[in-house]
């Protein structure tokens, strides 16, 4: 074996030891919340994996995410909050869904997600309510945002085939009660109230049929039969009616400087340690190009 051999095999050797010994190193601590060069990699590749393009600057904001997450950690640990069984977005469950290989990533976006809604619920709540005068005059200025769409009730008959569809639907034309037949034959329940624009089967049923009773009609799901039972026109809510919905987004445009200065007073209590040399090292591979 020649020298330049030896030489190169070791050379190769001492760079994967390195590589290795580096995905294990910390590069991010936040108070007692530390994170290695891997999970920090993984959980950058996770943020990343459905988007369509990349932002300018996204390594810097999805690591200053995981900075705050970090608080929260400590935020949540303080306060004795527990976060195992945090509420996703469905986006963030079709995400898991697709990336389930990347475990060490999925545990920090579920509890992430759950104690970010905790702490913005939190600060909601200490926010002072909005004046009866700002809530008026926010509802005289955006009243389209308080109207009651069309909608109506619906009832359905759902089955796998439609030679059963159309025996059904002509037992209903015949006088037979609906309910019954629903009971005995139907795969789903009744849809409920539906507003216009939900779904183009029900606009059919709902806003262009003249007759409460529907034809039959095919879907992915199988063959429907429906019934209007009632209808109810768009309307106006009154201020009384949309209140609340007002206190919520005029708390919710406080929200964002909330947040930054929470972030700014917990940072100033936790000893914070960040290693830029290895988080400039970090190269993610998305669509044939590096971060």
């Amino acid at each position: 074996m020649s020298k330049l051999f030896k030489l190169c095999l070791f050379s190769s050797f001492f760079l994967f030891s390195c590589l290795k010994s580096s995905e294990k190193q910390i590069i991010i601590k936040v108070g007692s919340q530390a994170w290695t060069f891997k999970e920090v990699k993984n959980y950058i590749e996770l943020r990343i994996a459905n988007l369509k393009s990349l932002p300018v600057g996204i390594k810097e904001d999805i690591i200053s995410e995981l900075i705050f997450y970090s608080l929260l950690k400590e935020w949540a640990k303080k306060n004795n909050i527990p976060s195992k069984k945090p509420l996703l977005t469905k986006e963030e469950k079709t995400l898991f869904l697709k990336e389930k290989k990347k475990k060490e990533a999925l545990k920090i976006l579920k509890s992430y997600t759950g104690l970010k809604k905790k702490l913005i619920t939190e600060l909601e709540n200490k926010l002072p309510t909005p004046s009866i005068k700002k809530q008026k005059l926010f509802y005289r200025k955006n009243k389209d945002l308080f109207k009651m769409p069309e909608k109506c009730l619906l009832k359905q008959i759902l089955v796998k085939n439609q030679s059963q569809a159309k025996a059904l639907h002509i037992k209903l034309l015949q006088g037979k009660p609906f309910l019954s037949l629903q009971q005995a034959h139907s795969l789903k329940p009744d849809p409920g109230w539906v507003k216009k624009g939900e779904w183009f089967l029900f606009d059919k049923v709902c806003f262009e049929e003249k007759s409460p009773l529907s034809p039959v009609l095919k879907s992915s799901f199988g063959w429907h039969i429906f019934f209007r039972k009632e209808k109810k026109a768009s309307r106006q809510k009154s201020f009384s009616e949309s209140q609340k919905q007002i206190i919520k987004i005029l708390k919710n445009k406080q929200l964002p400087q909330q947040i930054e200065n929470w972030i700014k007073e917990e940072s100033s209590k936790k000893k914070f340690f960040q290693n830029k040399n290895l988080l400039d090292q970090i190269q993610i591979q998305y669509k044939r190009k590096f971060l």
